[in-house]
């Protein structure tokens, strides 16, 4: 992404000071996937820059930002993905309850976030086939932190089966591989949970 593409945000460096705008005024900055990826993308590009010391994000307008904007939000749209806001925000709410970020390592076009309970007790995996061709994945979950039986519940988010159970399976063996089916477009959401020694 280059500075010229940015249709949300606005940014400008003077004094050391670089100066993030929303720029959605109309729907008070509501934010959107499109001012997620360009404000993630001027973050990064202060964070590189030597001569910046301050961040300073701001809203255009009479509003800094109204939150999320429901009636446009497009993080899934964007990639194409027709899944309904709603269930998707639900997975996102799931993966909350698991705040310990693990790693999760995913292949091009293919989202993945990681969590892990304080308690180390529960994890969670989202995992998002935005247009990856490739619809059956095995999924290694060798190094999830959880002591005992490793039990997984596995939910896919879609227009379908929005967020019901698919399945729940007891992980054995040393390096367990779970068997997913996740054509483009789709979202699903995994919950591991220990039980026992």
């Amino acid at each position: 992404m280059e500075l010229d593409e940015l249709k949300v945000t606005r940014y400008e460096v003077a004094e050391a000071v670089a100066t993030i705008t929303l720029d959605r005024p109309e729907r008070l900055n509501a934010w959107t996937g499109r001012m997620n990826t360009e404000y993630r993308f001027l973050l990064g590009r202060a964070a590189a820059d030597p001569s910046v010391r301050v961040i300073v994000v701001t809203g255009a307008g009479r509003g800094f930002c109204a939150g999320a904007d429901t009636l446009h939000w497009s993080m899934f749209d964007e990639y194409g993905v027709p899944s309904p806001t709603y269930y998707a925000f639900r997975a996102f709410n799931e993966l909350t309850k698991t705040p310990i970020r693990i790693h999760a390592a995913a292949p091009a076009s293919v989202y993945a976030c990681g969590g892990l309970s304080e308690d180390k007790q529960r994890a969670g995996l989202l995992i998002a086939n935005f247009k990856n061709p490739q619809t059956r994945w095995d999924i290694s979950v060798q190094n999830l932190p959880l002591q005992g039986t490793v039990h997984a519940e596995t939910r896919l988010v879609d227009e379908h089966d929005r967020f019901d159970r698919l399945s729940e399976e007891v992980l054995r063996g040393s390096q367990p591989i779970l068997h997913l089916d996740l054509p483009p477009g789709t979202v699903c959401y995994l919950r591991f949970y220990a039980s026992g020694p």
